[in-house]
Formats: C-alpha cells, sequence, structure tokens
C-alpha cells in the first residue's frame, strides 16, 4: 500500500475530492473555455407576430450558441475556421451548432419566443 508521503499533495486532494463527488454521485465538471465573441447583438428578444410577449414560451439561445450561428451559417465559414475564430476545437463548435439549430428550429416550429443571453451565467440573473 502506497504512504501518503509518497504521494503529492495535489494528487491527494484532486483523489478525495474525486472520491467525495463520486460518493455524493456529483461528477466534477472541467471549467468552462473563454470563448471569443465577436458580435453582440442589437436584440435580445425574437418571437412570432401578433402574440404577446408574456402568453409566450422562451427558448434562450447563449451568445456562444449565437456567435455559432453568425461564422457558420451567416458569414458560411467552415466548421474548422469558425472553431479557430471562438478559439475552441472544431468538435466543440459542432456540438454548439447543432444545440442552437435545435433551439432555434424548437422555436419557428412551435412558435417560441427566441431570448438571446447577454450574460455568462443566465442562472446568475438578478431580476
Amino acid at each position: 500500500m502506497l504512504s501518503t508521503k509518497t504521494l503529492p499533495t495535489p494528487f491527494i486532494t484532486f483523489l478525495l475530492t474525486s472520491l467525495l463527488a463520486y460518493a455524493n454521485n456529483k461528477t466534477m465538471a472541467r471549467p468552462k473555455k473563454y470563448r471569443c465573441i465577436g458580435c453582440s447583438p442589437n436584440s435580445s428578444y425574437f418571437k412570432p407576430r401578433g402574440i404577446p410577449l408574456f402568453h409566450l414560451e422562451e427558448v434562450s439561445l447563449s451568445l456562444d450558441e449565437i456567435e455559432a450561428i453568425r461564422l457558420a451559417d451567416y458569414e458560411g465559414l467552415y466548421q474548422e475556421e469558425a472553431a479557430a475564430r471562438m478559439k475552441i476545437s472544431r468538435q466543440t463548435l459542432g456540438r454548439i451548432l447543432n444545440e442552437a439549430r435545435r433551439k432555434v428550429a424548437e422555436a419557428l416550429i412551435q412558435g417560441k419566443a427566441l431570448k438571446i443571453e447577454t450574460n455568462e451565467n443566465p442562472k446568475e440573473d438578478k431580476a
């Protein structure tokens, strides 16, 4: 059996944190990587015409989803070049694009409002 004197302290801390998270059925997520956003949307909502906003369900799009759609669909860049501009991997861009396109399709098909989140963490939005 290994003694704790032979293991570096950061490794022990990581190991204990991982075990506690596993025991509590929580996963340890990697911190979210910084993403380069090159646009600021002019509007924060799009909705079907003739229906008041308070009658509609909302679908929220994050700024990174808006940026991915702008680069890939509006500017017509290949995913690899769009990912390089956002400073993320192509696979990450692909996941962001799929989710963004699904949300836009859901809003169009089901007549929901599209809300563009302007802060980094929408759950911290104080009303």
